[in-house]
């Protein structure tokens, strides 16, 4: 008795996983095709403790097609995201406090909501909730933030981003981020350059990802007068990686619209 409980306890422990861990891979290596869709459901069926392997997958094949607009050419997409929505909430079912799941399932819905639009709610719902885990993770209240935008609700979008801000005032990431929907957003042109120049002087500067980024610093000096520093910010080129060229037209434009033709 004592040799078939053991017998038990390793199939139940090892095998099962095993096997539902090899066909979660195979079902993300063959993504979109009818045999991926067949192993990701036969996946789900088999006991696992390692259910957030499948949901993560399937959700990150599910948000890169949404967020590219190509979700709806996919073979039975709605059957895959049902799918990829009940493997999210039974691994939330079994882990409701780990704020990941509640991530992931939120950015799910949240690009599922072009498509279908009652899917807004499961999203703020799941941002809320992993607000509620881990109350200063930005990426939730960014991620929020531009759900509410999408949704019209834009006073709660500011909200969103001003509380990131309000975390550390001197982390220049949060003043950037709120300086460029005050700026382009709302607009409060004044007050965003104020925040985005702000993002430069700070303890913890911002660092631009590249040279794109350097546009709203040029927005920012327009707004607020600040020809020297319009004229310096051509010196921040070679610091940061290069962009497309249309950027760079962009640029010399504003240069040329306050006569500094050195700098264009």
């Amino acid at each position: 008795l004592l040799q078939l409980l053991a017998v038990i306890l390793v199939w139940r422990a090892s095998l099962l996983p095993f096997q539902a861990s090899r066909l979660a891979i195979f079902a993300n290596n063959y993504f979109g095709s009818p045999q991926g869709f067949a192993s990701a459901k036969a996946a789900s069926e088999i006991w696992t403790p390692y259910v957030d392997e499948q949901s993560f997958l399937l959700s990150r094949n599910l948000i890169n097609l949404a967020s590219a607009g190509t979700l709806n050419k996919l073979v039975s997409w709605q059957d895959q995201y049902a799918l990829a929505k009940q493997l999210n909430e039974k691994e939330l079912r079994r882990h409701p406090k780990n704020t990941h799941p509640h991530l992931i399932y939120a950015q799910l819905a949240s690009t599922v909501a072009s498509y279908l639009p009652g899917e807004a709610v499961v999203s703020e719902r799941e941002f809320l909730a992993g607000i509620q885990t881990s109350p200063k993770r930005q990426q939730l209240y960014y991620g929020l933030g531009n759900l509410y935008l999408r949704m019209g609700r834009k006073a709660e979008m500011f909200e969103m981003y001003k509380k990131v801000r309000d975390f550390d005032l001197e982390l220049g990431e949060g003043r950037w981020m709120y300086g460029l929907v005050l700026f382009y957003d709302k607009p409060d042109v004044q007050e965003g350059a104020k925040e985005i120049l702000v993002s430069q002087t700070v303890k913890y500067p911002y660092v631009p990802r590249d040279a794109r980024e350097l546009i709203p610093f040029a927005d920012a000096y327009i707004v607020m007068g600040d020809k020297e520093g319009l004229r310096k910010l051509v010196d921040r080129l070679p610091e940061v990686p290069p962009t497309q060229a249309t950027f760079y037209a962009q640029l010399a434009y504003k240069y040329r619209q306050q006569n500094l033709p050195e700098e264009q």
